[in-house]
């Protein structure tokens, strides 16, 4: 699952990839639509997950939700895009966005979704010191990027994080870092271009996930085993 600015389906890269597509409105409703990209954002992070030459995962396929048109929205859209895709029978949520701070509207669905068994992958921002949800919560993979140094990228969002009710629990974010500075992937016209952010990273850990997943490993395992690998070999920069 892609929750993005959309997806630009014609590019040599990605077609035939996306399996189901729809515009969420403001107000959180679900619109069935022919897949497009309102940004370059959207088609590159689809790039990285299922691209056939730049992607981590090509053979799978995207249900895909526009929920930032030209990266801009409310988190009724956010919402009503995690809820669809979740009923289309999806194995993993791959979203390279949030929100900053500590937003206890995601709870609900991120409890659904693990009742599901199907996992949470969210970037954790690019603001250094700050981190947006649902990145930040218990329960999902938080992702940050690291350079091609391998050290963490400084935008990268990275800090402890304290959550009240229902959690109440001080948690400390990213869960997990992948490279997320100056990779290359699609964006719409059937072009290429280089990219940073965490949203890339995102897309990196979300394909890699769709393989283990694929082999046949449950979600929640998935999340265990990529968890530990947070006890890792990246330097702070």
């Amino acid at each position: 699952v892609h929750l993005d600015p959309g997806v630009d389906a014609s590019h040599p890269d990605l077609r035939g990839k996306i399996a189901a597509f729809a515009v969420i409105t403001p107000d959180g409703t679900p619109r069935p639509s022919e897949p497009y990209d309102s940004s370059l954002h959207g088609t590159h992070t689809a790039g990285l997950l299922v691209g056939n030459n730049v992607g981590v995962a090509p053979e799978a396929r995207l249900v895909s939700a526009l929920v930032l048109p030209d990266g801009y929205g409310t988190l009724a859209q956010v919402l009503g895009g995690l809820d669809w895709v979740l009923e289309q029978n999806v194995q993993v949520v791959s979203m390279s966005l949030g929100m900053e701070g500590t937003l206890t509207e995601f709870v609900a669905i991120v409890e659904r979704m693990k009742q599901m068994g199907v996992l949470p992958v969210f970037a954790i921002g690019n603001s250094g010191s700050v981190t947006a949800s649902p990145g930040n919560m218990p329960d999902v993979l938080g992702i940050g990027a690291t350079n091609p140094s391998n050290q963490v990228a400084g935008f990268s969002s990275r800090s402890e994080v304290r959550w009240g009710a229902p959690y109440n629990v001080v948690l400390n974010k990213p869960d997990l870092v992948a490279p997320g500075v100056d990779v290359l992937s699609t964006i719409p016209g059937g072009r290429y271009r280089a990219m940073s952010g965490t949203s890339v990273s995102t897309a990196i850990v979300v394909g890699s996930a769709t393989i283990l997943m694929s082999g046949g490993f449950e979600g929640e395992l998935v999340l265990q085993g990529l968890d530990r690998l947070t006890e890792n070999h990246v330097d702070g920069g």
